[in-house]
């Protein structure tokens, strides 16, 4: 999980590697990691599952092809990688509900990294 960064969802080889942007010139040099504005994890993690869909909805993350619980699942894994602990308790509200083995092993594994 060390490997994923702070990332949430992609990396540019996502983008390189896409059937759909064969043909197309780079008008900038890519940022590698990056997806587009950034989005604040603290606030991400604390948000329902409404406002996570409404926050993406229109942009490419908020297809359907993009699994709501592999972003919560990547923002958990962010927040570890981050080391601060004021996600702590956003984390640990993770926990505190049932979800997904997916969300309950990232979460886990952040608490501990916190």
């Amino acid at each position: 999980m060390d490997a994923w960064g702070v990332r949430l969802y992609g990396c540019q080889s996502c983008q390189s590697v896409c059937p759909h942007n064969r043909g197309l010139s780079c008008t900038a040099p890519p940022a590698v990691g990056e997806v587009g504005a950034g989005i604040p994890l603290l606030s991400f993690l604390s948000e329902d599952a409404p406002a996570r869909a409404a926050r993406f909805r229109g942009s490419a993350l908020g297809m359907s092809w993009v699994p709501a619980e592999a972003l919560v699942r990547n923002a958990l894994v962010a927040a570890g990688n981050r080391g601060d602990i004021c996600a702590r308790s956003a984390v640990e509200a993770w926990l505190r509900n049932e979800h997904s083995p997916l969300i309950a092993t990232a979460a886990r594994w952040a608490r501990a990294r916190l």
